[in-house]
């Protein structure tokens, strides 16, 4: 899954869910229906199955082609999911003509059918699982990763730094006076301020860097490769899009505009990830009575 924020996390993933356990068993009972055709002999020349766009005639394949979420489209297994689905069709098509026409069915082609109907299966099955691991480890609100995976993916990365050496940083976002902005506008704009910095965040961070929500509002960015000054300059820039980027409210005239505030530090080979997050925050804790609204990095002493 994108380290970015994800469109389809706006879907209804708990309705996803459902619409695909239905299109299972709906595919389970087509399963039962089609061999109970083959074996008893119970043909039909009108059948959808004998159709050349035969899957977009079945339960699954017309939500398939209606209800197709946004976001998903991008989805390596879910258009594999469709494209096994029609292979599937294909197979049942020929698997019926040859009964009809020959009164018999090649193991062949009989063993290909299966072998698509079960490839179809599997595909579904680890479909769901993604999304519900999404679910787990995806902060809902925002769209970043959660701290339930947190330490897992700083700790791969703290894996690749002893093997290879090399830099990386750990930064806490912190929005200024969000208490401020939960007074007066209210909790619900409060998180419509939380979304709009973490789709800021996502669209100006590298594509292998990693947005985490922390907690409150405060994130943490993990940024691989990343010197102090390289940091620096990536996070300036950020600080920068944060504060310029008007935030539109139903009811008033004037957008919201927010601030935040970042504290670096540098992650190394062989050092404790808890220790790093710790200094991180110590340089936001720096740049919060340093005034608010800018970059501040650790160093020893601070």
């Amino acid at each position: 899954m994108s380290n970015r924020i994800n469109s389809q996390i706006h879907y209804n993933v708990f309705t996803l869910l459902q619409q695909l356990d239905s299109g299972v068993m709906n595919h389970f009972a087509w399963l039962r229906d089609l061999h109970r055709a083959m074996i008893c002999q119970e043909f039909d020349s009108d059948s959808p199955n004998l159709l050349h766009d035969a899957h977009c005639h079945c339960k699954f394949g017309r939500w398939y082609e209606a209800n197709q979420p946004e976001g998903l489209l991008d989805s390596t297994l879910f258009r594999e999911i469709g494209v096994l689905h029609k292979e599937m069709h294909d197979a049942a098509r020929e698997m019926l003509q040859e009964q009809i026409d020959l009164q018999k069915v090649h193991p062949g082609v009989y063993t290909r059918f299966m072998d698509s109907a079960i490839h179809f299966k599997v595909a579904v099955r680890q479909f769901q699982a993604n999304l519900i691991e999404r679910v787990c480890v995806v902060d809902q609100l925002t769209g970043a990763w959660n701290r339930h995976v947190m330490y897992y993916k700083l700790g791969q990365e703290q894996e690749r730094l002893n093997r290879n050496g090399g830099h990386c940083c750990f930064c806490m976002v912190d929005i200024d006076r969000f208490k401020d902005v939960n007074d007066t506008y209210g909790h619900q704009i409060g998180d419509m301020v939380l979304r709009r910095v973490a789709e800021i965040l996502s669209a100006s961070l590298r594509k292998y860097d990693t947005i985490f929500r922390y907690g409150g509002e405060e994130f943490l960015l993990c940024l691989p490769a990343a010197d102090e000054p390289e940091a620096s300059l990536l996070l300036e820039r950020l600080r920068a899009d944060i504060e310029e980027t008007p935030i539109h409210v139903n009811g008033h005239a004037e957008p919201l505009r927010v601030t935040a505030s970042f504290g670096v530090a540098c992650l190394s080979s062989g050092r404790d990830i808890e220790e790093v997050i710790a200094e991180a925050d110590h340089a936001l804790m720096w740049a919060k009575s340093d005034g608010r609204n800018c970059v501040r990095i650790w160093a020893d002493g601070l």
